[in-house]
């Protein structure tokens, strides 16, 4: 007999797929491991920058003297001129010492030209009590000291309040012409606060470049011990145990707790009028109860639970699956909650080092999280295979999962992490519920399972 029995099977056109799709996506998570790391080399040369400037002399700026700014970031400045405190805007969504707030931008006009002077940090609180002589710029000639900074790109504003110094828009704004450079102020006062120093830490890319190669490493290793197993197991090993209607009725509203006839029978693969008669024939035992009204559906009795749960476990018995499912419930949970940050990530993104709701406006932001999200499904989805091939419940999850995704990457964003939709998390939640259900764990208890 063959040492491996089941080899042929790996080359049937789905598995080719399979084996296509994991090298893309072991090419995907080389480069990318490579991209975090040339962006901490980045990250590295502009810290090093910042660092070498602070060295030197403050610099006795002129602003309308200089016809090259490239070499003035992050320099030391001093700036004698006058304030004009009408023409002045506030930088919105800044924060200091975990305090939202604003910063106050103040028009200087010196000798030689005018320049954009970031004076510091208003608290919110203050700021709605709209006490504006509260921060009110000095009167009279002074001298600013202070850390010339590049200017932004404004993405708009409402009033006085705008989105960053832009020195083009505020240019626009106060009908003169300011240089591409602005100054982050010392304290000239009480308020508004000193402003926070340039951050030099080197961020998340060295760790999220381990991250990708830890994910690199996982497909290298495990996806090929995967095929192993299932090369080597007896074709005839690999038909699932079929399920009788009942159970996957029963077990389908366990999973999914409320559905309505059409739902059911998609997310179970049956035939809807077949499910229906199936459903009736439940009520009638006492196993479930329908719900009409605006949202109408079915959903398990006390009785229904507990009779479903002795269908699982015959089933489950009569498979001699117990012990492979159990080991396919712990390598989902191995990427379960990884799963979880990723919809965290997915529903917030960080700006200004502060974390909003996110608005799906960053697409580099949204593509590093589907490009990882992507990487789960690359870990999930031979798991759904196998879990198919011993149980035929367990069968269209592989399915809905990719439909999720193909989803996502084609723009709709609710089919990540949207509830009463086959959006992936739904999809997700479910896997993990018929697992749950299926060896008899309940959720509460389920680390002590582990």
């Amino acid at each position: 007999m063959s040492a491996w029995p089941g080899a042929r099977r790996l080359l049937r056109p789905w598995w080719v797929a399979s084996h296509l799709t994991i090298v893309a996506l072991l090419v995907a998570t080389v480069n990318l491991g490579l991209w975090q790391l040339r962006r901490l080399d980045q990250r590295q040369a502009h810290n090093a920058l910042v660092e070498a400037r602070a060295d030197l002399k403050p610099l006795a700026f002129e602003p309308g003297v200089r016809s090259s700014f490239d070499d003035l970031e992050f320099r030391a400045a001093l700036v004698t001129g006058t304030f004009d405190p009408t023409r002045q805007v506030y930088v919105v969504n800044r924060s200091s010492d975990g305090l939202p707030g604003v910063h106050v931008v103040t028009l200087l006009a010196t000798d030689s030209g005018d320049l954009a002077v970031n004076r510091g940090f208003v608290p919110r609180r203050l700021y709605l009590e709209g006490v504006a002589d509260t921060w009110a710029p000095p009167v009279g000639e002074v001298e600013v000291e202070g850390l010339l900074r590049a200017s932004g790109t404004s993405r708009g504003g409402h009033g006085d309040e705008v989105e960053r110094v832009d020195a083009a828009d505020l240019s626009a704004r106060w009908d003169t012409l300011l240089p591409p450079v602005h100054l982050d102020a010392e304290p000239l006062g009480d308020v508004p606060y000193a402003l926070p120093a340039p951050d030099l830490g080197e961020g998340p890319h060295l760790s999220y470049a381990v991250q990708w190669f830890v994910f690199t490493t996982i497909g290298l290793v495990g996806y090929p011990l995967v095929l192993v197993r299932l090369a080597r197991r007896e074709p005839e090993a690999d038909m699932p145990v079929t399920n009788d209607p009942d159970l996957r009725a029963v077990h389908g509203l366990r999973v999914r707790g409320f559905a309505d006839t059409p739902e059911l029978a998609d997310a179970l693969g049956l035939d809807g009028t077949d499910l229906a008669a199936r459903l009736g024939a439940l009520e009638e035992a006492g196993y479930v109860r329908r719900r009409d009204g605006r949202m109408a559906g079915w959903m398990l009795t006390p009785e229904g639970r507990k009779h479903g749960e002795a269908l699982v476990a015959a089933e489950l018995d009569a498979a001699g699956a117990r012990s492979a499912v159990d080991g396919l419930y712990r390598r989902f949970l191995e990427v379960n909650q990884g799963f979880l940050a990723l919809c965290t990530d997915w529903q917030l993104r960080t700006v200004d080092d502060e974390q909003v709701v996110n608005d799906h406006a960053d697409p580099d932001h949204d593509a590093a999280v589907i490009a990882r999200l992507g990487e789960a499904d690359a870990v999930v989805q031979p798991v759904c295979a196998e879990l198919a091939g011993l149980l035929e419940r367990f069968d269209g999850y592989g399915r809905r999962f990719t439909e999720a995704l193909d989803r996502v990457r084609a723009g709709e964003v609710e089919w990540f992490t949207k509830p009463m939709i086959d959006s992936y998390h739904t999809v997700w939640f479910e896997l993990h519920e018929n697992l749950l259900a299926t060896l008899g764990i309940e959720r509460a208890r389920e680390g002590e399972s582990t």
